[in-house]
C-alpha cells in the first residue's frame, strides 16, 4: 500500500502532459492516449498503472493546456480493470478574452478483454466510462453525466506490426448530444523497446460536422514498469485543433503478490508471478 501511495504522489509532480478540453460552451474533446498493444495489455491482478500527460491545443483561437492529465488503471482480474480519469487544465479563449483553470469532471470506468487474439481472430475488448459533471473545479463543471461506450479490436499481423480499430458512441455532458466515434491505429516495433505509431480519429456529433483528426507518435519503454511516450497530430478538417501535442510517462506500481504452488514429486516451491510489461 505505501508503494501505491508514493506512486500517486509522484505522478502529481511530475512535470509531463495531456488530452485537453474545448470550453463549457463547445463539445469536450474526446481524451486521445496511447498505450502500446491498448486491446492486449490490461493491468495484472491488484497493480495500478498511472498515465501522467501533458497536452497542449490549439483549436481556432482557443488555447488549452492540461498539466497533467491522468489516467489511473487498477487490475482486478486479468481480464478487466477499473479506471479514473481527470485533469488539471488551463483554457484561454483568445476570442471571448477570458481564461479559466481547475480540474475537469472524474471520468470513472473499466476495460475489459474478451479473448486473447488466435491466429486470424482478433482481441476484442471493450472500454465504458461516465463523466460526473458536478465532480469538477466551479469554473469546470458540466450539466450531464455523460457516459462513453467504445468497442475495440487488435490483430498483430507480423511480430512488429500491429492494428487495432475502434467504434463506439459518446454523448456530451453539455447538451448530452450523441457522437458517433470510430479510430484506426497501427504500431511498428522497430527495436525491441521502441514503437513508431499512427492514428486516425473520426468524430460525428449528431448535430455538427464532422471531426476528423491523427497524430504520429513515438514511446520507450525504459523498465518493465516505466515507459516515455510523445505524439503531435492535427486536424483535418475546420472544426477540429489546428495541432496538439503530447508527452508523458506511464508507470506500473504491483501490489502484493499472490503466492502459488507447483506441484512436484520432492516438495512444493513458492512462485511469485512477474512483474507486468507494457
Amino acid at each position: 500500500m505505501n508503494r501505491f501511495v508514493f506512486a500517486f504522489m509522484l505522478v502529481l509532480t511530475l512535470p509531463l502532459v495531456a488530452s485537453a478540453r474545448h470550453p463549457s460552451s463547445r463539445r469536450h474533446s474526446p481524451k486521445i492516449r496511447r498505450v502500446k498493444h491498448s486491446v492486449l495489455f490490461l493491468n495484472e491482478h491488484n497493480t495500478l498503472q498511472v498515465e501522467s500527460y501533458i497536452n497542449f491545443e490549439n483549436n481556432n483561437g482557443v488555447v488549452t493546456a492540461s498539466y497533467p492529465s491522468l489516467l489511473l488503471r487498477y487490475g482486478i482480474l486479468n481480464r478487466l480493470e477499473l479506471r479514473l480519469a481527470f485533469d488539471l487544465a488551463t483554457i484561454k479563449d483568445f476570442n471571448l478574452h477570458s481564461t479559466r483553470t481547475g480540474f475537469t469532471p472524474l471520468q470513472p470506468g473499466f476495460k475489459v478483454r474478451f479473448n486473447e487474439p488466435r491466429k486470424f481472430l482478433p482481441a476484442f475488448g471493450f472500454t465504458g466510462s461516465v463523466i460526473i459533471p458536478m465532480a469538477a473545479s466551479p469554473v469546470m463543471k458540466q450539466t450531464y453525466f455523460a457516459p462513453s461506450l467504445i468497442f475495440s479490436a487488435e490483430q498483430d499481423i507480423t511480430k512488429e506490426l500491429s492494428f487495432e480499430y475502434t467504434a463506439g458512441m459518446q454523448w456530451d455532458a453539455d447538451n448530452f448530444q450523441r457522437i458517433y466515434t470510430g479510430s484506426v491505429n497501427f504500431e511498428y516495433d522497430m527495436a525491441a523497446h521502441s514503437t513508431f505509431y499512427g492514428d486516425f480519429y473520426l468524430f460525428k456529433p449528431e448535430k455538427d460536422a464532422i471531426d476528423l483528426r491523427a497524430d504520429v507518435g513515438f514511446n520507450q519503454t525504459i523498465t518493465s514498469n516505466l515507459q516515455f511516450d510523445i505524439s503531435l497530430g492535427s486536424g483535418l478538417t475546420t472544426t477540429t485543433p489546428e495541432f496538439f501535442l503530447s508527452a508523458g510517462l506511464q508507470f506500473s506500481v504491483a501490489g502484493h503478490k499472490t503466492k502459488t504452488t507447483v506441484p512436484s514429486l520432492h516438495n512444493t516451491a513458492p512462485v511469485t508471478k512477474p512483474k507486468p510489461n507494457f
